[in-house]
């Protein structure tokens, strides 16, 4: 069992070419550890991650729903990838 957290910092030298070459070369890691992946670490949030609640969350999501409604039914602790309510 291993995570892997790719970071990457810009400097205010940085242009846009700069940035998507950036881009292309984590998409291309993630893309080569794709087939080896199981899930996502919910700290490492990810906006373009495909079903994101059940790559952090996964079996244990519904019963995750539940607490978040009996606890939180106005959601006030939520983000954009937070437990969803339903």
């Amino acid at each position: 069992l291993a995570g892997v957290q790719a970071i990457v910092s810009f400097g205010p030298a940085t242009t846009s070419d700069d940035m998507a070459r950036v881009e292309a070369w984590l998409g291309r890691v993630a893309a080569g550890l794709g087939p080896h992946a199981r899930g996502s670490y919910v700290n490492y949030i990810d906006p373009e991650l495909a079903d994101w609640a059940t790559a952090y969350y996964g079996s244990n999501l519904p019963r995750l729903r539940q607490v978040k409604r009996a606890w939180d039914p106005d959601d006030l602790f939520h983000f954009a990838q937070s437990i969803p309510l339903s």
